[in-house]
């Protein structure tokens, strides 16, 4: 786990200047999506040890202890940013809402860039989901087209699994986690309130002009 953190400001970079232009490019190439800077996800690690810190957090019903990441990647799958150290029940959502690139965002969003997160995420301008329940052909062809764009983030974790053995058992130690676990009112986030609901609006509003965009 510590190896994993100490690789991450040399290895894991937000893409920049002509780095961004070349993310954009990348995606656009692969079902025409303009503005896209990554895919986003989350996967899950088994322990091979009991974590120090709260450990009944991390068991689960199959009688293991497993841990969250949540990453986002390039048009490549390579990794731009990552968080790691929730336990295996905490929600996706509630992840991303404690997470650097969310609780940050100014840092990594320029103009009109997005990320593409499947519907576990809550949709705004800088995170578009697919259609939860589509009603017609075109919100499913325009699932369809995400899923295509997506699929990059899902590869990657598979990548990154086949490759390092390690990560199917990892050893934690006495480290465990990114968050901030100290106070639950941190790590709570209500996405009812008003500025979330007004991030949804504007996100809804984005994913119908590319709708009318992408979708004949």
């Amino acid at each position: 786990m510590k190896a994993i953190r100490n690789i991450k400001l040399e290895f894991v970079q937000w893409p920049k200047n002509n780095n961004r232009a070349t993310v954009h490019a990348g995606f656009q190439a692969i079902r025409g999506f303009q503005n896209v800077i990554g895919a986003i996800d989350g996967t899950h690690f088994i322990l091979n040890e009991v974590p120090a810190q709260d450990p009944t957090a991390f068991f689960t019903r199959k009688k293991r202890y497993v841990i969250h990441c949540q990453g986002i990647v390039d048009f490549k799958g390579i990794f731009i940013n990552y968080i790691i150290g929730w336990p295996e029940s905490v929600h996706d959502a509630r992840v991303y809402a404690n997470s650097d690139f969310f609780l940050n965002k100014a840092k990594y969003i320029e103009g009109d860039d997005y990320v593409l997160g499947d519907s576990a995420y809550p949709i705004s301008p800088f995170l578009i989901i697919p259609f939860k329940n589509p009603s017609n052909h075109r919100q499913r062809q325009f699932n369809f087209i995400h899923s295509k764009h997506r699929v990059v983030v899902e590869n990657a974790f598979g990548r990154l699994k086949a490759r390092f053995k390690a990560l199917k058992e990892l050893s934690v130690k006495d480290e465990i986690t990114d968050q901030n676990d100290d106070d639950d009112d941190n790590n709570r986030y209500d996405w009812e309130d008003e500025s979330d609901e007004i991030l949804k609006l504007k996100g809804e509003l984005k994913r119908e002009r590319m709708l009318n965009q992408f979708v004949a």
